[in-house]
């Protein structure tokens, strides 16, 4: 009988509703990324805790991914499979030294106990702040939170395009599919300084 595959034993983790796997290069060496879809609703942490202790119980021929990443959906492509090579991109998105900086300088922008007057949320960075105004512009909306999701909030695939046209005004050599699967502006502001874009002139 054949071992199950990481995805298949992250499937059977209550709430999760897909995972899928891709391997990219790290520091030192590949690493093996998860990926699972959880919804929106769904506490990302308590869903990463879930998929790691079902893993740590599978068979030792099962192999353990380096990081899981946790998402309302998974990019599909055009046979209705995850898209892994958008998979790819997110996850070196996510575990680039240009990503941390970003993280970082959110940190650093708001003092320890003092939040934003807008909310809870740290103070956005510079990259950050151009993503939200393309979202927020496009979308109609007000305000748009760095964690909002862009279906949840009104988002389609037509203004989807939009975004990724306006965000590509912005910087040079921006491939579209690189915006298109990202579901939150913060996803799409970490890819941005995955990809090493440069901003074409002042926000």
């Amino acid at each position: 009988m054949n071992s199950p595959s990481i995805e298949d034993i992250a499937r059977l983790v209550p709430g999760v509703r897909d995972a899928a796997r891709v391997t990219v290069d790290g520091p030192d060496a590949a690493r093996l990324v998860l990926f699972v879809a959880a919804g929106g609703s769904t506490n990302p942490d308590r869903v990463t805790r879930a998929v790691l202790a079902a893993l740590r119980t599978a068979p030792p021929t099962v192999p353990r991914p380096d990081a899981v990443l946790v998402r309302a959906e998974l990019p599909r492509g055009a046979d209705g499979l995850p898209d892994l090579a958008a998979l790819g991109v997110l996850a070196r998105g996510a575990q680039s030294p240009a990503a941390a900086a970003e993280r970082a300088a959110a940190a650093e922008e708001e003092p320890a106990g003092q939040p934003d007057a807008a909310g809870p949320e740290p103070v956005p960075t510079p990259l950050q702040r151009i993503v939200l105004g393309a979202w927020a512009q496009v979308l109609g909306l007000a305000q748009v939170g760095l964690d909002d999701n862009f279906h949840e909030i009104g988002g389609d695939s037509t203004t989807a395009i939009e975004i990724a046209f306006r965000l590509r005004g912005q910087f040079q050599d921006i491939d579209l599919t690189e915006i298109l699967v990202m579901d939150t502006p913060r996803e799409a502001a970490e890819v941005l300084a995955a990809l090493g874009t440069r901003q074409d002139r002042p926000a």
